[in-house]
């Protein structure tokens, strides 16, 4: 028999305040497996109550068939879609330094036509700190549509370069009460999403959600939604990816910064978004390396060929300029 108080409200809004702080990246825990083909259940996997799609956009929960005879009962699968399918594309369009010290770093975001979601909010991990970090969004007429603002507390992890790493969350939000500020559809752009900050640039995750949050039905009963709770689901909240943003205060070391972009570049290799073999990125390894063992600076002779080489180049000018 189900316990009464999963009947209550409070305990709904309970469990979802700790999904989403999951989600968020207060917790690791273990990966959920995968549906099996035909919904066939192995014996190892009999008392296994959650599974995760084989693509990864949504959950299979196995709850009562019968509510009275509960989990002793006939088990039917129900599946949670969460609205994560993006094909999505984040340009850095720009990077500069004012008179004040602060970085400007602005941002288009591109969502493929691939992608089945609107997006609906935009945002990236900025450094913990009690540092001001300004976001805006520049687009003519529309420029009111997406607010932004960073959170205080640590509750977000670079997802998309080092999951150890925490920060803050700062995002950018549509103004669904407006009928003109739409989502960025399929197929579409939106920007200059631009934050300014005493931060320096380096590599940082970069998020993307929809406005619309999964149904999934907090009464179910207790063992199905512990494995829920416990389970590392925060992709399928959010789509991360690698872009340069907000990095390093004022005093962080030049031997954290070049491991910061060692680490990214690393990340778009293994992705397959840089060349290993490029002249550039050879160079650029190289000189990290040197700075990450001596300090110093990085002055790359070498002349960038992609958006990516071109990007990071700007970013290091910034952050790791030659002493």
């Amino acid at each position: 028999m189900r316990p009464a108080r999963w009947k209550s409200r409070w305990w709904r809004f309970a469990w979802l305040l700790l999904a989403l702080a999951y989600a968020a990246g207060y917790e690791d825990s273990r990966s959920l497996p995968v549906w099996p083909e035909g919904g066939r259940i192995p014996p190892e996997l009999e008392r296994q109550y959650v599974f995760l799609t084989p693509d990864k956009t949504a959950l299979i929960f196995r709850v009562p068939a019968d509510p009275e005879a509960g989990m002793e009962g006939p088990l039917k699968p129900v599946r949670v879609q969460f609205y994560t399918r993006f094909d999505l594309k984040v340009r850095v369009v720009q990077q500069t330094r004012d008179q004040s010290e602060r970085f400007h770093i602005g941002y288009e975001v591109c969502s493929g036509t691939r992608s089945e979601d609107p997006i609906d909010i935009f945002g990236l991990i900025v450094p913990s700190g009690p540092e001001k970090v300004l976001m805006s969004y520049r687009d003519g007429a529309s420029s009111f549509c997406w607010p932004g603002s960073v959170g205080s507390n640590d509750v977000g992890r670079q997802w998309a370069l080092d999951r150890s790493l925490r920060g803050r969350m700062g995002s950018w939000g549509r103004r669904s009460d407006r009928p003109a500020c739409g989502p960025i559809l399929p197929g579409a752009c939106a920007g200059t999403f631009e934050v300014v900050s005493p931060y320096a640039p380096g590599f940082a995750s970069a998020f993307v959600r929809a406005g619309k949050y999964p149904a999934i039905d907090w009464s179910w009963p207790w063992e199905v939604m512990i494995q829920f709770d416990r389970a590392d689901t925060y992709f399928l909240y959010y789509k991360y990816v690698l872009t340069i943003g907000p990095a390093f205060r004022p005093a962080t070391p030049p031997e954290e910064r070049a491991e910061n972009f060692r680490k990214g570049v690393s990340r778009l290799i293994g992705q397959g978004q840089l060349r290993r073999d490029s002249p550039f990125v050879t160079e650029l390894l190289r000189q990290l390396e040197t700075v990450r063992s001596k300090g110093g600076g990085v002055h790359i002779e070498t002349a960038p060929e992609t958006e990516w080489e071109r990007t990071i180049l700007e970013a290091v000018k910034l952050s790791l300029p030659p002493e």
